[in-house]
């Protein structure tokens, strides 16, 4: 075959060694009619020749004896070296022509999304997305293809041939419009078991996996009606950038209104029928909207809907799911007792924070004031229900009580609150956590008689989590306060540091933590204040996204003071690390897992996806062997935050 670009309607009838797995899968959806986006794909041997007219085998053998590849230092090196060495070839004219003009042509010089047709690994980056401008298509060609030769390498095909290790896959690249609404559909409706409904789940904008409220429409394929439509309120939209997908704000008019008509539902339904007919299987499909026609842009099977990244909860509650087992516990974050019951599913490890502000601003009267009046018998019995009701909602499994952490802008709303708020000009950065429960210790020793009184009921381990806490002397003084009551004696209670600030990580053996049972590690406040921003200004937020190969660094960089802290101590208990993550990153997740983190905490509305992140990366690491040690550097991770 010439080595020349071969497009979607010739994908079907192209030799699978050509053009790649995925590339053939698309090319079998559009020759039965169903509406795929666009794509070209750069053979084998179009790789082949740019291989050949640069000398790529001899450079690459050169690379390889450079940075042999032993250690995760080594790996990172090679990583670099392959990149520089990929971006800085020499494209054939006749190639780069053929290239630009099937970009500018075929795909019309818009966004698009270049991946590998037939990934060397499971766990392959997902590749580059949002690539725009032709001559970005053509560095982001030779990048994916740096990509697949450092992956194969760092998966045992060090000793492979040079030709089988430079040409293991052709590569794609797919159109990527500016989906008007976008999300993915199941063949048969994961809720219910029934094969003559299609599940839809959908948000505005190009789907993302960090959106946790998503529509969900259901279509009985026997009279083609909609049958079932669950609008959510969508407050954020990813849309396509220059560079990167951006997320923004929903206007007002959209938030509750649904992504698809019934007419649109209804087109998807069709389709994912046409697709049922061609296989017994079950099947997944991904589909964007654009100019108000369905495209599917994926399609796996589905063998345990349970086993889902969007399991059946998203449709309807689960009533007996089956779950597989993990190591890393899975912990939520919760507040309003009132929602206990929806808020614990089945599988959850516990509670990883249990905010005490929910039940605290529920009274609205300021809790200075509330300490001091009649109505502090109420409070204090208020704080231990809170406990009390998580406590049955979760069987007795662990619970960490965070001390109120309100902002004096979050305490000014409430009744007499001007006669002990100061004016900040950012609360955020403020008077709050431990300085607050020292310096005003009426509040702080109230919140310790609750939780007393709950210990004393015995229903599970408690923990206390400390926010906020800026220095070791600080901590030392509420360790003190502790003392004086009892608790620590308790063998169902315990202590925990939450981790706010980069001071905590980077001084954290300078701190009394010895009679700690752990820490929880608060994302959101460790990046906001890396980047010097408030999280509690939303505008401010968006514009500075997770630096994830940063954050796996000062993880790693707790876990590793933990460790030394145990290990210079023997007769300490084992302590935990936890991380708290409000906003829901799987590539975040991740990368804790693989460093060794012990839970991790979310918002329950994204349990289920965090438990499919946390099993499908215990997986990975058994299958590389590392079943018995989580020991991956930060560095690792580098290519995912991309």
């Amino acid at each position: 075959m010439p080595s020349s670009l071969i497009f979607l309607t010739d994908y079907a009838k192209s030799p699978v060694e050509h053009v790649g797995d995925r590339a053939r899968q698309l090319g079998s959806l559009h020759e039965a009619g169903i509406p795929v986006v666009r794509s070209f794909c750069i053979t084998i041997p179009m790789l082949r020749s740019i291989s050949e007219a640069n000398n790529l085998k001899l450079k690459l053998t050169q690379v390889l004896k450079r940075s042999p590849c032993r250690t995760k230092e080594d790996q990172r090196c090679f990583q670099r070296e392959l990149s520089r060495l990929f971006t800085s070839l020499t494209i054939p004219p006749a190639i780069a022509a053929e290239l630009i003009r099937a970009y500018h042509q075929y795909l019309q010089g818009g966004h698009a999304h270049i991946v590998p047709s037939s990934p060397p690994s499971k766990t392959y980056p997902s590749g580059q997305s949002n690539v725009y401008g032709d001559a970005n298509v053509i560095e982001s060609i030779l990048e994916v293809w740096a990509n697949i030769v450092a992956t194969t390498v760092q998966h045992g095909g060090y000793n492979l041939p040079m030709h089988t290790l430079l040409l293991q896959s052709p590569i794609l690249v797919e159109y990527a419009p500016a989906a008007e609404a976008s999300g993915f559909a199941y063949t048969k409706n994961p809720a219910t078991g029934s094969k003559t409904e299609v599940a839809i789940a959908g948000a505005w904008g190009v789907y993302h996996p960090n959106l946790e409220n998503l529509d969900t429409i259901t279509v009985d394929i026997r009279t083609w009606n909609v049958i079932n439509r669950q609008p959510a309120t969508k407050t954020q939209e990813y849309v396509r950038g220059n560079e990167t997908l951006k997320q923004q704000s929903v206007a007002a008019a959209k938030q509750k209104q649904l992504v698809l008509s019934d007419t649109e539902a209804v087109q998807l339904a069709r389709v994912a029928f046409k697709l049922k007919q061609q296989s017994l299987d079950q099947q997944k499909i991904y589909w964007l909207l654009f100019g108000r026609q369905i495209y599917v842009t994926g399609v796996e099977p589905v063998l345990e809907f349970s086993n889902e990244p969007h399991p059946a909860s998203l449709f309807q509650p689960e009533t007996s799911p089956t779950r597989r087992r993990h190591t890393t516990r899975l912990l939520v974050s919760a507040g309003n007792s009132a929602k206990a019951a929806e808020q614990i599913q089945d599988g959850l490890d516990g509670i990883g924070v249990l905010r005490s502000e929910y039940t605290i601003a529920k009274m609205g009267i300021h809790p200075q004031q509330l300490v001091r009046s009649k109505k502090r018998t109420e409070l204090k019995a208020a704080l231990t229900d809170t406990i009390l009701t998580y406590q049955r909602a979760l069987g007795g499994k662990l619970i960490l009580y965070r001390l109120q952490n309100f902002t004096s802008a979050e305490l000014g709303i409430l009744q007499y609150a001007s006669s002990y708020e100061p004016q900040e000009p950012n609360p955020y950065l403020g008077y709050r956590g431990a300085l607050k429960a020292l310096t005003q210790p009426q509040v702080f020793n109230l919140e310790l008689e609750a939780v007393a009184e709950a210990v004393k009921k015995d229903g599970g381990p408690i923990g206390c989590l400390l926010p906020f806490v800026r220095t070791p002397a600080e901590l030392r003084a509420l360790l003190v306060a502790f003392g004086r009551t009892g608790l620590m004696e308790k063998h169902n209670f315990g202590v925990w540091l939450q981790l706010n600030t980069p001071e905590n990580i980077f001084n954290l053996d300078k701190y009394p933590t010895a009679q700690l049972d752990g820490f929880s590690i608060n994302i959101t406040s460790l990046h906001g204040l890396m980047h010097g921003i408030d999280p509690d200004n939303i505008d401010l937020w968006q514009r500075y996204p997770l630096q994830i190969p940063l954050l796996a660094e000062m993880l790693e960089k707790t876990i590793q003071t933990v460790k030394e802290n145990s290990q210079s101590n023997p007769v300490l208990k084992p302590q935990q690390v936890y991380i708290h993550l409000e906003q829901y990153h799987p590539d975040l997740v991740a990368a804790a897992v693989k460093l060794g983190v012990d839970g991790v905490t979310v918002k329950p509305q994204a349990a289920n996806l965090a438990r499919e992140c946390i099993m499908d990366t215990e997986a990975q690491m058994i299958g590389v062997g590392k079943a018995n040690g989580k020991n991956s550097l930060a560095g690792d991770f580098a290519t995912a935050a991309n």
